[in-house]
């Protein structure tokens, strides 16, 4: 059987700091998912539920509504405005609303991988800057790397 994308209501979580994602229990048992779970869940539904894309107003409708909000914020704002107007209904959201809300989700997402790979970046930065302090003590003379200490901790010579 098919779940219609109704089944799925949106909504705040009981601390209102983020988004819930309910299943109707007419389509399956009643489970609510949140956090990252709930985001996963609308992001993937909303392609689903917006198949038809949108047209140009819409799109920039749903642009303008990104532009007045943080979009990694909008998700949140939704659940405690638009989607409590609409009885927490993906599909009952106004067309542009749901567009601005894949846009946001998507974004985020990308956002994220973004600074998870930079995480690695410097962590692979890291590591090479460890070798390279390693690398280097192997191959100058301890006289040598003694000497540059101490020179390192003179004083500058005044300027005339």
């Amino acid at each position: 059987m098919q779940m219609p994308a109704a089944a799925f209501r949106f909504s705040r979580d009981p601390d209102g700091d983020f988004s819930t994602m309910s299943m109707d229990p007419r389509f399956f048992e009643n489970r609510t998912i949140t956090g990252d779970a709930a985001d996963y869940a609308v992001r993937t539904l909303l392609p689903a539920i917006n198949r038809f894309g949108g047209n140009r107003q819409r799109v920039s409708e749903a642009v303008n509504l990104l532009e007045h909000t943080d979009p990694a914020r909008y998700i949140r704002y939704v659940a405690h405005g638009e989607a409590a107007a609409h009885a927490g209904v993906l599909t009952d959201l106004p067309y542009s609303v749901r567009l601005a809300l894949e846009m946001s989700t998507h974004e985020d997402a990308e956002r994220r991988a973004m600074e998870g790979e930079l995480a690695q970046l410097e962590e692979a930065w890291r590591i090479a800057e460890e070798i390279a302090g390693i690398s280097d003590s192997l191959l100058t003379p301890e006289s040598v790397a003694s000497r540059m200490i101490t020179l390192s901790r003179r004083e500058p010579p005044a300027s005339a």
